[in-house]
């Protein structure tokens, strides 16, 4: 049952991800229609998902690094965007929603992982041919900061990449 509803306050918004990334999915999917790159989403079939953030900029978050994913992979691309929920048994408290996108693309050179989140650091291998000015993921990372969310990267290169938010639940 319900022990207690919690108070929805400006400061924390709830977001919902499983309709936001839906639509985010779409979207790309609809841009890479003429393109033998692939994107899929897998949701849990149940559980709601909630998680406390600002709708706009976590969409923002999750746009910026299933562009990326679109961007630095090879042209049979397979990026893949996964949520679910930790702690099921725990108090919502303690819960927390994973999002995870990841790709089959170049990877990120080990060196450089620890450096990505830095502004305009651009990954040794990322190519001269890739638009942008390295901006994107030190405003993910900002975002996530504020969200009390952690953002998490595993890469190897030549394999690819994934980027893993956990946010509180709610």
């Amino acid at each position: 049952g319900v022990a207690h509803l919690t108070r929805r306050t400006a400061l924390q918004p709830e977001i919902e991800p499983r309709e936001m990334l839906d639509e985010i999915v779409v979207m790309y999917s609809m841009d890479l229609e003429d393109t033998e790159k692939h994107l899929s989403l897998t949701l849990p079939s149940k559980d709601p998902l909630i998680g406390k953030a600002d709708p706009a900029k976590i969409s923002r978050v999750f746009e910026n690094l299933i562009s990326n994913a679109i961007n630095y992979t090879n042209p049979q691309a397979e990026i893949t965007v996964k949520a679910w929920k930790e702690g099921e048994h725990l108090s919502v408290e303690n819960q927390k929603v994973h999002i995870e996108i990841s790709d089959n693309g170049i990877g990120i050179p080990e060196q450089d992982i620890p450096r990505i989140f830095d502004r305009f650091y651009r990954a040794h291998n990322s190519g001269v041919n890739i638009k942008g000015t390295g901006l994107g993921l030190s405003i993910v990372k900002l975002i996530c900061d504020k969200h009390d969310a952690t953002i998490n990267v595993r890469s190897k290169l030549g394999e690819g990449t994934t980027f893993e938010i956990i946010m509180p639940a709610t």
